[in-house]
């Protein structure tokens, strides 16, 4: 397999190669270029498929829109500690700090934790059809 990927590579790098040249050449000439017309049919469904990467990426950029919003809302939060709260490749929750590799989200302190718990409440419970009501108590002044 990997001897057949490099050939493929090796084959599409040409074909692009060739491809660049062919705009070069279109953009310098007056009328259409032969090798043009011969390539127009690959030029259409390389055009159609970015069409459906283009779609495809918006999507996906539309889902992960709340989670990058509340990403962006609790780092703000954040910055003076320069911790920095982020989604692993498996879909965690880790904490990335510029002195160590990304830990659990347990590194964070009580009231850092509460933050992160109180605005995924506000900010993603929207998406589910169960309420829930956040009580915020202040400290008896005893303790403090």
């Amino acid at each position: 397999m990997g001897s057949l990927d490099k050939s493929l590579m090796i084959d599409i790098e040409k074909f692009f190669d060739n491809l660049s040249d062919l705009f070069e050449e279109l953009k310098n000439s007056d009328g259409l270029n032969i090798n043009w017309l011969l390539n127009k049919v690959q030029i259409d469904r390389i055009s159609d498929i970015l069409d459906v990467i283009d779609e495809y990426n918006e999507k996906i950029a539309r889902m992960y829109r709340p989670i990058n919003n509340f990403l962006n809302t609790i780092n703000s939060f954040l910055i003076d500690s320069r911790k920095k709260v982020e989604v692993n490749t498996v879909g965690r929750l880790v904490v990335a700090r510029p002195d160590t590799e990304k830990c659990d989200i347990d590194i964070l302190s009580s009231g850092e934790r509460q933050l992160l718990v109180i605005i995924a409440n506000v900010m993603l419970n929207k998406f589910t059809n169960i309420s829930r009501v956040i009580i915020i108590d202040e400290p008896e002044s005893r303790y403090i």
